[in-house]
């Protein structure tokens, strides 16, 4: 449930308009089996810890869920079932392969336990090996608890996240990010005009995305036209070190 917390309400909501994504995770976070609060128990009785989480969301952050995981992971077919009374729902982190959601897998960890990270150097050996035996996997997630962290595991965070940016082979995104861009895919046109001049036709997309370019891939500026309903609208410059544009 939603904590009575004025401060922390606003942190949430804060953090929404940023563009992080705020997502589902239980009402209750009962996740004891055998009736945890996605698994053991009826259709009915998800469905309505799912309405009370999502209503809550909506009615105290004014904001909409769009991606669902379980607490603790537990679920049952019954937990598919439910789903389908929120559409909203388009992800669900780990969920069951009888469902037409978008399912985000669980194939790298992060944690040696749940609460506690892995060293930087194991995670970099499970990340080279996974990049070696899965050179295609187009998406991978990180399940992390920070609340239960100590200092030093803040910075094995942080030393985490550069090795996965060293290695020039990812780029982050949220869940519903990545489903609205499996959504657009193809449906967005890059023409290269010269070397730092590019037109994008966004006539076709049906959702907003953003252009990175890597530092260590440009030199200079970068000149952006948006070809949008509206027609051509040019784009400002941006240095090479800056995220440029949000598209349309």
């Amino acid at each position: 449930c939603l904590v009575d917390d004025p401060d922390l309400t606003e942190v949430f909501r804060m953090l929404h308009a940023a563009e992080f994504e705020l997502w589902f995770h239980g009402h209750t976070h009962d996740w004891t089996l055998p009736e945890a609060e996605f698994s053991g128990v009826s259709v009915e009785r998800q469905r309505q810890s799912m309405a009370r989480g999502i209503v809550d969301a909506r009615e105290v952050w004014g904001i909409e869920f769009h991606t669902f995981g379980a607490p603790g992971n537990a679920i049952d077919a019954n937990t598919t079932e439910a789903l389908k009374a929120f559409p909203q729902i388009v992800v669900w982190f780990y969920g069951r392969e009888d469902t037409n959601l978008m399912l985000l897998p669980r194939i790298l960890e992060a944690e040696s336990v749940s609460g506690t990270m892995a060293t930087p150097g194991a995670f970099a050996t499970a990340l080279d090996s996974l990049i070696e035996a899965r050179s295609e996997l187009p998406v991978t997630t990180l399940q992390v608890h920070p609340n239960q962290w100590i200092e030093e595991e803040f910075q094995f965070f942080g030393q985490i996240l550069e090795g996965i940016q060293s290695r020039g082979r990812f780029r982050y995104t949220s869940p519903y990010g990545w489903w609205r861009w499996q959504r657009d895919l193809g449906k967005i046109e890059v023409t290269k005009l010269s070397r730092v001049d590019y037109v994008v036709d966004l006539r076709k997309a049906s959702f907003a995305h953003t252009v990175e370019i890597a530092p260590s891939l440009t030199q200079g500026a970068f000149q952006f036209t948006q070809i949008d309903e509206g027609g051509e609208v040019p784009g400002p410059s941006w240095p090479h070190d800056t995220v440029p544009i949000n598209l349309f």
